[in-house]
């Protein structure tokens, strides 16, 4: 998705978004500006999607249907009708910020009156206005909020996991002659003073790029823009990030077009490597830091100073150990 949106000569650390119609997939990518792309760390919620959000849009509308007599939930059709339409307004307030939706079984859907239609006011009338009822965008924010709530889990796990600092969840702490406890204990710490949930630091991402078709919702684009402190490029469909960017991909791997792209294992090995032939050229051991051991269960190496091979002492080439 990020080689869609022509990042791949970009520098710095870069947030990919993906939230589809069944699943939540994100990662942190560090770009070095000369084509190659490391994954840092991914996280996600395999029961999270757009789907989620149509429920939730769905029970609202039959909670307004059952206060005007009517009960969707006894017929399939009723149901099927509520689906679709949840979801088609659920599109358009990606654009517009009020639509009306028409209830099935009412007056206005027995004469075919339009499913969904724009509002640009409340006070609108429009035909059959006993048939619709308004849906608008803080509505649908408010409706979904356990949804965006979901949302932040993954999101800071991988912030932790990545190093990547969240300034949309700091709320810097007011003025006060004599700081508190906890500004103590967080000053002692060398955090930030203020009120911060899980403190996650390090440096800011510098792109957010957004796949999948329910990240067109205000309520997800406005959830990361506040916590990453960044707005989300919107250069590319994130309906179609994946497949151009898997098309470019491809033209990469057959040699085509310059860069390349490195799982975690992959960049660490590349380093290892790298660290091997500077240690052949000036006679000097090969020293492995150990910011890079963090997902690895079987270091012997405790202390978190780094492992040093002397290759001339020892013989031993780094794929041999």
């Amino acid at each position: 998705a990020a080689l869609a949106y022509g990042l791949n000569g970009a520098v710095g650390k870069v947030l990919v978004f993906d939230l589809g119609a069944g699943t939540f997939d994100v990662s942190a990518l560090s770009l070095d500006g000369s084509g190659s792309i490391e994954v840092l760390a991914s996280a996600g919620d395999a029961s999270l999607g757009g789907n989620d959000f149509d429920e939730a849009i769905i029970k609202w509308l039959c909670k307004q249907a059952r206060a005007r007599g009517l009960a969707p939930r006894a017929e399939r059709r009723s149901m099927r009708l509520l689906r679709d339409r949840a979801e088609a307004a659920k599109k358009r307030l990606s654009v517009v910020k009020l639509v009306q939706v028409l209830l099935p079984g009412t007056e206005g859907d027995r004469a075919g009156a339009p499913a969904v239609i724009e509002a640009k006011r409340a006070s609108d009338t429009v035909e059959y206005a006993d048939s619709y009822v308004l849906l608008s965008r803080d509505i649908v924010e408010e409706v979904c909020e356990p949804l965006l709530q979901r949302l932040k889990a993954p999101l800071y796990q991988l912030a932790l996991s990545a190093g990547i600092a969240l300034p949309g969840e700091f709320e810097p702490a007011k003025p006060i002659q004599k700081p508190t406890r906890k500004q103590r204990l967080l000053q002692h710490a060398a955090k930030p003073a203020g009120k911060q949930k899980y403190l996650p630091v390090g440096e800011r991402v510098s792109e957010i790029v957004m796949v999948g078709g329910a990240t067109h919702m205000v309520a997800v684009r406005k959830l990361v823009s506040n916590l990453f402190g960044v707005a989300p490029r919107r250069t590319v469909d994130p309906m179609e990030a994946v497949a151009l960017g898997a098309a470019v991909y491809a033209g990469m791997r057959g040699g085509l077009l310059p860069g390349r792209v490195l799982q975690p294992w992959q960049a660490k090995l590349g380093r290892i490597l790298e660290a091997a032939r500077q240690a052949e050229a000036t006679g000097q051991p090969i020293v492995l830091d150990g910011d890079d051991d963090d997902d690895d269960d079987d270091d012997d190496d405790d202390d978190g100073d780094g492992e040093i091979v002397d290759m001339y002492d020892q013989g031993a080439l780094p794929e041999e150990r």
